[in-house]
């Protein structure tokens, strides 16, 4: 990117009970906005709200979003009452958080119809992130002035794991056959926090063994990380894998799935249902997937 290319991109990052925004500035890197909007779809005792920093200001908006296409237009409706004051604010790009394109793309890409046609294909594997990234890029693709997009996906920094890392003991030719392996997710943020904790510690990245920890509101895995590539990751095939997390099960004995199927006459997708959106911190607690929830009932 040249002096000639300045303009302001705008970043999505939808998680399964959140969305991450910001609006930074280029060549510069400088963040014009930043902002969240919280509880997303998701059963809390708390109000839906967006966190919203303008130039260093900060608001909390409440607003009413039951799904992340709510979520989006009460975004975009701020970030346009923000432009009309203040021009300099224009989007000239969007760029979005992809959570799993499966073997398609292990970069960075530009996104057309074709692209976005060819995502649909991916949506089983992540079933709390792909299906919503890809309605934003719908969306963005609406905007109007035909705004470029771009799309980042969570799975490329851990696409050199090494094959005793993420290969599974099941029948290989089965493996194979389904691409049935550990992918590893949330690559961004471990990627990105572990050469900004190497920069406070005055550190060679390529050259320190680290442990990177992701505590999302929604997600959360640990990522071994060694000479600046992964070599390990908390999650698998899918985000289900790993650490409990708001909605979803963590680890769990295939065998206990297998039974509750069987018992309950439970459909695939009853399955999945169960274990992605209905388990975690929500199972367990019952009341709220949000630990602040949890944390403020055990505390009283």
């Amino acid at each position: 990117m040249t002096s000639k290319d300045k303009l302001n991109i705008l970043v999505f990052n939808p998680g399964s009970s959140s969305v991450k925004y910001r609006l930074i500035k280029m060549p510069e890197e400088k963040d014009l906005i930043t902002g969240e909007a919280e509880r997303v779809g998701i059963k809390t005792q708390g109000e839906s709200f967006i966190s919203h920093t303008l130039r260093g200001k900060k608001k909390t908006l409440k607003a009413y979003m039951p799904d992340h296409a709510s979520a989006f237009r009460e975004i975009m409706k701020t970030l346009e009452a923000d432009t009309k004051n203040d021009p300099d604010l224009k989007v000239g790009a969007f760029a979005h958080r992809y959570v799993h394109p499966g073997k398609l793309y292990n970069k960075t890409i530009k996104l057309d119809r074709q692209e976005l046609k060819d995502l649909k294909s991916t949506f089983d594997l992540a079933p709390l992130h792909n299906p919503v990234s890809h309605s934003f890029m719908e969306f963005c693709g609406n905007y109007p002035g035909e705004v470029p997009q771009y799309a980042v996906f969570d799975t490329a920094f851990h696409a050199k794991m090494p094959p005793e890392n993420y290969t599974y003991a099941i029948p290989e030719k089965l493996a194979l056959k389904h691409g049935i392996r550990r992918v590893g997710f949330h690559g961004i943020s471990h990627e990105f926090v572990t050469a900004e904790a190497c920069k406070f510690l005055k550190r060679e990245y390529r050259l320190q063994k680290i442990i990177s920890c992701h505590l999302g509101t929604g997600g959360a895995s640990i990522a071994a990380i060694r000479d600046g590539s992964s070599i390990s990751n908390t999650m698998g095939f899918t985000p289900l894998e790993g650490l409990v997390m708001n909605t979803r099960s963590g680890d769990l004995d295939i065998s206990a799935l297998l039974h509750l199927m069987d018992f309950n006459n439970y459909s695939i997708k009853q399955a999945d249902e169960a274990l992605n959106k209905k388990s975690g911190v929500l199972g367990a607690y019952g009341l709220s997937s949000d630990l602040r929830d949890v944390i403020k009932k055990l505390g009283t």
